[in-house]
């Protein structure tokens, strides 16, 4: 993770930037554990989304993953979605067109599935099934959820923005 905030932090325009941290908090304390490896570190410019009373992280729920979905749909229409010029990606067994071609694949199974629970029919947003994975999906639709509430919410991330 400070490998990663190293390198934004190299590209031009980015050297003195504020990061906006959106991490999901369905698992535990995750998001927390990493602001705090952050905060060991001394990482500076740092802002943390927050929900739950003001604890770090977001809550992915069926609403959330509802909207996030309607929000990626709606960009995809407007072809609004691209990988900037300067894409680059820390993970060392990926190269950056091979994350592109990852997420392509999760985007094509990422889908509005029904379900019956009981009497009840349920709807559920997720890729995982047949290939397993949405993670990237989830990151982008959780970006773009969030970047709207984060310029919505000036009492809150007013000294960020």
């Amino acid at each position: 993770m400070l490998n990663h905030i190293t390198e934004v932090r190299k590209k031009p325009g980015l050297e003195n930037s504020t990061l906006v941290f959106i991490m999901e908090s369905n698992l535990g304390w995750d998001a927390i554990e990493c602001a705090e490896f952050l905060r060991r570190h001394e990482t500076p410019r740092i802002c943390y989304m927050r929900e739950d009373q003001g604890r770090i992280g977001i809550k992915t729920t069926e609403y959330s993953k509802e909207e996030m979905a309607r929000g990626i749909k709606h960009k995809l229409q407007d072809n609004a979605i691209c990988f900037h010029r300067n894409f680059f990606c820390m993970a060392e067994d990926m190269t950056p067109e091979k994350l592109k071609e990852e997420f392509g694949k999760q985007l094509k199974n990422f889908k509005r599935k029904t379900i019956k629970i009981g009497k009840q029919i349920k709807v559920r947003y997720n890729g995982k099934g047949g290939y397993g994975f949405d993670d990237l999906v989830i990151a982008l639709g959780l970006n773009n959820y969030m970047r709207s509430r984060f310029f919505n919410q000036p009492v809150v991330y007013q000294e960020y923005i």
